[in-house]
């Protein structure tokens, strides 16, 4: 490491998942299921992390704000003072190097010092830039962005499956009880819809033979009319 990027006052490197953590961090991430809160997932206590697994993932989580923790102003300067000296930048009128520089601790305040000494390394070596003229702020701070957004999406997705709410699952006796209430429930409505046909048969049945019934002695009566009718004209 380039002696003047070393840092006289320690810090911590942002590192990678290694792998048991994210075999884990992947595992849980499947078993998630929505709710009706967007921002809150669950999972059922059969899949769940063990006390020794949550213990394990926020110990990652605090391992990651560890290395999110904010450059310090001497550290900022000091990292692009090499960039600024090794660098060509073009003259800015009348303004001093400290006030450049302070314009440099300005923008890349919100950034850890390993992230920021990581960055101006890859201008130094050619790996970032056009290998002649310094980074401005803006270059660096979005260089930063870029090597930050793995570790802030990682940290999201441990933070969602600690922060997931975790359910109960129906044991086996429980779940036979609902399948037995259910058989029941559709047992009782297929009885109540086939009582329901034939007492709408029995109905239909009956008002029918009561027509029958009316249509023949509205023809017997009519009958003895023409009858009655008939013996009054022959008497006559």
């Amino acid at each position: 490491m380039t002696p003047a990027l070393s840092s006289s006052t320690p810090h911590r490197s942002l590192t990678r998942l290694d792998t048991r953590t994210d075999t884990l961090v992947r595992r849980f991430l499947n078993h998630l299921e929505e709710t009706a809160d967007f921002r809150r997932r669950a999972i059922p206590d059969r899949l769940a992390p063990t006390d020794d697994e949550r213990r394990e993932l926020k110990a990652r989580v605090a391992e990651i704000d560890s290395g999110l923790s904010r450059a310090s102003e001497a550290s900022i300067r000091r990292a692009v003072g090499l960039v600024k000296g090794l660098m060509a930048s073009p003259a800015i009128g009348e303004t001093t190097v400290d006030e450049i520089l302070g314009g440099y601790a300005l923008v890349l305040a919100p950034y850890p010092q390993a992230v920021i000494e990581d960055v101006c390394r890859r201008y130094l070596d050619g790996r970032l830039g056009n290998r002649v003229y310094a980074p401005t702020p803006a270059e660096i701070a979005h260089e930063c962005r870029e090597m930050l957004a793995p570790i802030y999406a990682e940290r999201a997705r441990i933070a969602l499956i600690l922060d997931a709410e975790v359910y109960e699952t129906p044991s086996p006796a429980q779940q036979a009880e609902v399948q037995a209430a259910y058989l029941a429930f559709i047992a009782e409505t297929n009885a109540r819809a086939e009582g329901g046909f034939a007492g709408a048969e029995a109905v239909e049945g009956s008002q029918a033979h009561a027509d029958r019934l009316r249509a023949q002695s509205d023809l017997a009566e009519a009958k003895a009319r023409a009858e009655a009718n008939q013996k009054q004209e022959s008497a006559a």
